[in-house]
């Protein structure tokens, strides 16, 4: 059946659809692009649907079966889709902004770079889901589940997640401004790289050995257990700190002079350098303290701006002198050829052979019967530096 005909079906209602999908289990829907805003799809089962591209703006999908669905690029923005299973799901770069999802299964899915935005993820189970660089600005995950979960890149700014499981979860710069984390799990959780701010709430967090700055070739394990007390100081720390991170090497000039001109801008009580760490990555990090009204994401795009700047000034510069050298060289090689064949010029008129015009020099040649008188000729240029005119061999 045709992405069309599948349409027609799924327009006679859930009833005649599941009795469709009973009768033909291996057949897979084709319904990309296709248009169902504020349809009435309650418990229908779209298992292994292709729904790439469609409108389900307001439509109620509440219990409905979507395992390994595809949903890549769908609007279901404001649709209902509480209780409904979507584990394996597909739902890559999709708009569900607004969409309630509570109580949702979502083990396994592939949600990375969706927005859900305002999203009710009520005690969703979000297990093992990749929700890597999504938008969650003020969505409700209170009481989710997400173990194993990764939000790496994530926008979480303004999100309610109290009382949810974060067990290792990855927050790898992750972004986390005015975030509940009230009662959360963090055991095991990496917080590398986060962004908070003061209205970040970690009241009450369960934190059983979360570990601030995994790297691959390091076992969680061996981080040891974070008292509250220090999980705290660190949490205070990094809302005071901003970590520059240099992979390929430090230009030492550029970033002093970087760093010069964002003193100047913030002034030297709100900005400073705290540590220097040459890491084992084969990085090097520069640990800054800013003071506590200062912003401190648009201080690292700054830090990172200037520097670049800086570095490709100084390398505009070191090429203009290699430009420099090539001609001064260039120059030299020129004048030495021009040396040596006025020296053989020389010679040769000394021992009586006949010259040519050489090098621009224009030269009579001289017979043995009919000797020329000579004449004073001015040196000029580089005539000025050859030798005194050499005694004919006997």
């Amino acid at each position: 059946m045709t992405n069309g005909e599948h349409s027609a079906l799924l327009k006679q209602g859930v009833d005649a659809w599941n009795t469709w999908r009973k009768d033909n289990p291996w057949i897979r829907p084709e319904l990309s692009s296709v248009n169902f805003s504020l349809a009435n799809l309650n418990h229908i089962n779209l298992r292994w649907a292709n729904f790439s591209k469609a409108n389900l703006r307001w439509a109620n999908l509440k219990s409905a079966d979507l395992r390994w669905a595809n949903l890549f690029q769908v609007n279901l923005s404001r649709a209902n889709l509480s209780l409904a299973n979507l584990s394996r799901i597909d739902l890559r770069w999709a708009e569900i902004k607004h969409a309630d999802l509570s109580q949702a299964i979502l083990r396994w899915a592939n949600i990375s770079c969706a927005n859900l935005s305002q999203a009710n993820l009520i005690e969703a189970d979000l297990r093992d889901t990749d929700l890597s660089l999504v938008n969650l600005s003020g969505a409700n995950l209170s009481g989710a589940d997400l173990r194993s979960a990764d939000l790496s890149g994530a926008n979480l700014s303004g999100a309610n997640l109290s009382g949810a499981n974060l067990a290792e979860v990855k927050l790898f710069k992750t972004q986390a401004l005015g975030t509940n984390f009230n009662q959360a799990i963090l055991a095991g959780a990496c917080l590398q790289d986060w962004t908070t701010d003061s209205e970040t709430n970690l009241d009450q967090v369960i934190y059983d050995a979360p570990y601030l700055y995994m790297r691959q070739h390091e076992d969680p394990a061996d981080e040891g257990d974070f008292t509250i007390e220090e999980f705290v100081r660190s949490y205070k720390q990094s809302l005071e700190t901003i970590d520059l991170i240099f992979s390929d090497g430090i230009d030492w000039a550029a970033f002093l002079h970087s760093f010069q001109e964002l003193q100047d801008e913030y002034g030297p009580n709100n900005l400073s350098i705290r540590a220097m760490e040459d890491r084992e990555d084969n990085t090097f990090l520069i640990r800054l303290s800013v003071g506590p009204d200062v912003d401190k994401t648009n201080i690292e795009s700054q830090a990172k701006e200037f520097y670049e700047a800086r570095l490709s000034q100084i390398e505009s510069r070191y090429r203009e002198e290699l430009d420099i050298k090539d001609e001064d060289i260039a120059i030299h090689w020129k004048q030495s050829a021009d040396l040596v064949e006025i020296v053989k010029l020389q010679a040769k008129q000394t021992l009586g052979y006949p010259a040519h015009q050489t090098n621009g020099h224009d030269i009579e040649a001289s017979s043995p019967e009919e000797p020329q008188p000579k004449s004073e000729v001015k040196a000029s240029g580089l005539d000025a530096y050859l030798p005194p005119e050499m005694p004919a061999w006997s």
